[in-house]
């Protein structure tokens, strides 16, 4: 069976996105994955928040079943001597003990749910006195996810509700690796003036620079000779020039430092 440990979020190259749940207690991949070439920023970002939620609630299950499985060894010695530099025994608290100790902590303090998830896992369900079983087994359903940024935000499922917060620079990584996948945050020249700004914004610009190739100089400069990236100071710089000259909103400069391209 697939532990929490092993569930990943992307595979072929960070184009598909799995689509995890639980299936008699244990993760599984049964919905066809998401294609990050034909999702949008949000639908990823949120089936990564998922995958998150599920992977939790698989992981307390695995640590359940791993503290059942050494709280039924012998209990260690709380202590144990570590010798001095004159030989002198002292006695300091045993870590196997410790463990030992943690172990039976954490069975004891098990939720209902909990429970609940480890029984559908173990096949022990409630039965009548026929063997008929009269326990459902754990389902995780999750409601739909809260708005958030997909580049900035995520959301944690709190056993209750969603909470939206700021993404860990981890979980950041995550989700810029797969949006890149449609959305690229370094790109050429070209790309970016056709898949990045609208018509009217490079007729605009154009307008004022004289040429698109002098209103693109101070991207390419971003980057290089060759490549604008969109994660670049100079990149923002030169979008705050426009922005300034009335060529191009924030919103709209905002959503292009966010990798949107537009339709």
């Amino acid at each position: 069976m697939i532990r929490a440990a092993e569930m990943k979020d992307t595979y072929r190259d960070g184009r598909l996105v799995c689509r995890w749940s639980l299936v008699d207690g244990y993760p599984r991949c049964i919905a066809a994955p998401l294609d990050v070439t034909t999702a949008t920023q949000a639908e990823i970002a949120g089936q990564i928040a998922v995958n998150r939620a599920v992977r939790a609630k698989a992981a307390e299950a695995d640590a359940y079943e791993a503290a059942q499985r050494l709280a039924a060894t012998d209990e260690p010695p709380a202590t144990i001597l570590e010798y001095d530099a004159d030989g002198v025994g002292v006695p300091v608290p045993n870590p196997a003990w410790e463990a030992w100790s943690a172990a039976g902590a954490l069975l004891q303090g098990a939720s209902p749910e909990l429970l609940h998830l480890v029984r559908t896992r173990a096949d022990a369900l409630e039965r009548d006195g026929d063997g008929n079983p009269v326990e459902p087994p754990y389902s995780l359903d999750l409601p739909d996810l809260p708005a958030f940024d997909p580049v900035a935000e995520t959301a944690d499922w709190s056993g209750s509700a969603w909470e939206v917060r700021a993404a860990t620079p981890g979980e950041a990584a995550v989700i810029r690796a797969a949006l890149a996948v449609r959305y690229p945050r370094v790109m050429t020249p070209r790309d970016f003036w056709t898949t990045r700004l609208m018509p009217a914004e490079c007729l605009a610009i154009s307008a004022a620079a004289r040429a698109s190739s002098e209103a693109m100089a101070g991207l390419v400069g971003a980057a290089g000779a060759n490549y604008i990236d969109l994660d670049s100071p100079d990149t923002a710089y030169q979008l705050g020039t426009w922005v300034a000259a009335g060529l191009l909103t924030e919103p709209r400069m905002e959503a292009i430092l966010a990798g949107e391209a537009v339709a």
